[in-house]
């Protein structure tokens, strides 16, 4: 559990197995445990509508069939994964972080111990959706956290996707500048981690992160036609 008691790091995840790093969390309501199979199995459910979709496509035909020379459904199957476990199951850093790369997220809500930050400043974001709620509401309704601060999914994870999978499943992703693209991603930049990704590590030890890519050897519904802001 990390400073402000509701970001838990969670880790072993069956379906979501890169996922190891701190979440929005509750320790009133949830165990680790709890909280755990709470994120991997709603990103499971969440993947079964793009497989399904996935599966209207000739995925076995003869290469000069196929969607892509240099890309193939198992490419796709792996970005969209990636993609979909770092937007459900979104990068918690305590709220005390002014880091200026994080997004506020759930400021309307109290945190765990019944406290609540400024009432002058949740009167002033009460109608900004992306302030006063979690990108997977599920969050909020179920685990209730209250406020925390997100890293951000990389803007290529979105990209990846595009760049991957069938044009004919109308993937889109918002660029910077964009209406969404500011509070939905981040971007990678040399330093401090910025954004976060499938085998970005994270510093436990006061919050702050590290641009330090690793590979994962800790045991450690999106629905397609949406467009991905």
């Amino acid at each position: 559990m990390l400073p402000d008691g509701n970001c838990a790091v969670i880790f072993n995840l069956s379906f979501c197995d890169s996922v190891a790093y701190a979440v929005p969390a509750n320790p009133i309501n949830f165990t680790v445990t709890n909280l755990t199979n709470f994120y991997d199995s709603g990103a499971q459910a969440a993947y079964v509508n793009f497989s399904l979709n996935l599966q209207q496509i000739p995925c076995e035909i003869d290469s000069t069939g196929q969607y892509s020379l240099v890309r193939t459904c198992d490419d796709c199957k792996n970005a969209y994964k990636s993609w979909l476990c770092s937007v459900m199951i979104p990068r918690c850093v305590d709220f005390s972080s002014t880091a200026p790369y994080l997004q506020e997220r759930n400021l309307v809500q109290p945190f765990p111990n019944g406290t609540t930050i400024d009432p002058a400043r949740i009167s002033e974001v009460q109608y900004i959706f992306y302030l006063n709620s979690s990108r997977n509401l599920a969050i909020d309704t179920t685990v209730r956290p209250g406020p925390y601060n997100e890293l951000l999914p990389c803007d290529d994870l979105c990209y990846g996707i595009v760049q991957s999978c069938p044009a004919a499943m109308g993937f889109a992703c918002a660029k910077p500048g964009q209406l969404g693209f500011d509070h939905s991603y981040g971007v990678r930049q040399a330093g401090d981690l910025t954004c976060n990704y499938p085998g970005a590590v994270y510093n436990m030890n006061g919050g702050s992160v590290l641009g330090v890519p690793f590979t994962l050897i800790m045991v450690a519904s999106v629905l397609l036609g949406v467009l991905l802001v």
